[in-house]
């Protein structure tokens, strides 16, 4: 089975799995909305238990036959608008953006090599003094009850802070 086969294969499953929609869990967080996450009584608040299920039986219904409703009406259309701006996008991608990508990269090899090796012996080893300079140094920090005298010869002073 060659690798066409195999995605046509893997996409034909993908369609077929009625029970699991979202395979790959694109919505695992955001669109999961249940009741309990709107609404909620606290203690010493409580409704009476039928309206409790009353509420909890018309929240989920009308939330579930108005995606129904919304998904049957403007389904088909926007599938068809996304399946052609993803094809677009694609396309795009495909016969411009990467060979243009590819053609850059190949006319400008000969800029870009020297330009690395001269980052890597001018910037690199002052990058690595830098740190090795910086790694010595010690921040106190420390709460001190000082005067603004005192502070204003002390250090520099934020919110109660004193750093030296």
């Amino acid at each position: 089975m060659d690798e066409n086969e195999a995605q046509i294969t893997v996409e034909s499953q993908t369609m077929t799995d009625i029970d699991n929609r979202d395979p790959k869990e694109i919505h695992a967080e955001g669109a999961r909305v249940e009741f309990a996450d709107v609404i909620a009584e606290p203690d010493g608040l409580h409704s009476l238990d039928f309206m409790w299920k009353v509420s909890y039986h018309t929240f989920t219904q009308t939330r579930r036959w108005i995606y129904r409703f919304f998904t049957f009406i403007l389904g088909f259309p926007l599938s068809l608008i996304w399946g052609l701006l993803f094809a677009c996008l694609s396309f795009l991608h495909i016969w411009i953006v990467t060979p243009c990508l590819r053609t850059i990269q190949f006319n400008f090899y000969c800029l870009v090599r020297p330009l690395l090796q001269l980052i890597r012996v001018c910037l690199l080893p002052l990058f690595r003094v830098t740190g090795k300079i910086l790694s010595k140094v010690k921040l106190i920090i420390r709460k001190e009850g000082l005067s603004p005298v005192q502070l204003h010869h002390s250090g520099i002073k934020t919110n109660g802070w004193t750093f030296h």
